[in-house]
């Protein structure tokens, strides 16, 4: 879970897949048979259709960037995607347990875009292992 993780902080669109997991097999945190495996299951990820805009150029995106707080904290989500009209957060799980804690989060992390000014922000929860994503819904 945590390579999967580590390889989507690394990757903006499809193409930066390859090299972010080859970047990590020259560092030796992951094995080259891991490291196609790993390869194919991101692929069939990211190809999604109810995602493939997310890596295909059309967003600005900031992985893992932190979002100052008024309360001189930061978040750091791990993917913000900036759009003409929109923004989307994406929190990514490795697990397939739903917890409410996980919505609070992206919760909180819309919250805050919203304070800096953009108004029409999404939030996702991504699971990895099943491919399941979960709207977050705003608070009222």
């Amino acid at each position: 879970g945590r390579i999967l993780h580590e390889i989507l902080a690394k990757i903006t669109t499809a193409e930066d897949l390859l090299p972010a997991i080859n970047d990590l097999i020259f560092k030796g945190l992951l094995q080259p048979d891991e490291g196609e495996q790993i390869k194919t299951q991101l692929q069939e990820l990211i190809a999604d259709p109810e995602v493939n805009t997310w890596f295909d150029g059309s967003y600005l995106v900031l992985n893992e960037r932190a979002v100052l707080t008024g309360s001189k904290h930061t978040k750091r989500p791990d993917r913000i995607m900036l759009g003409n009209n929109e923004v989307i957060v994406i929190d990514y799980k490795s697990g397939e347990m739903e917890l409410d804690k996980y919505h609070s989060q992206v919760r909180s992390y819309m919250k805050e875009l919203k304070r800096c000014g953009y108004p029409n922000v999404s939030g996702f929860i991504w699971y990895t292992q099943t491919n399941k994503r979960v709207e977050v819904k705003a608070s009222p």
